[in-house]
């Protein structure tokens, strides 16, 4: 089996590090009464600058993969801010 040069337990770290930033600044943009596709937006920037990280600078494509799930979590979180923007803009309207 070959070795990628990062272990479980590194694995694990790099798992928990966007985790964490992510949790944190939902609950922050939550507690300061932020409108929820500018907190869709912030995470989706948060996943994907990560996933740029991780690959620029992790040796011999050891998290391929998490990069992967990284970037794809960040489109689905670019769609769901555009979506909650456009949802938004319609509620205004019906309401006037």
């Amino acid at each position: 089996m070959t070795h990628n040069e990062i272990d479980i337990d590194q694995y694990l770290l790099l798992i928990i590090y966007p985790s964490i930033v992510l949790f944190s600044a939902g609950y922050v943009s939550k507690k300061m009464g932020i409108k929820v596709h500018f907190r869709y937006l912030t995470e989706a920037i948060i996943c994907i600058s990560f996933a740029i990280i991780y690959y620029l600078f992790l040796s011999n494509g050891g998290a391929n993969g998490l990069v992967l799930v990284l970037l794809l979590i960040g489109i689905f979180l670019l769609y769901m801010t555009k979506k909650k923007y456009v949802h938004n803009e319609d509620d205004m309207k019906t309401q006037l």
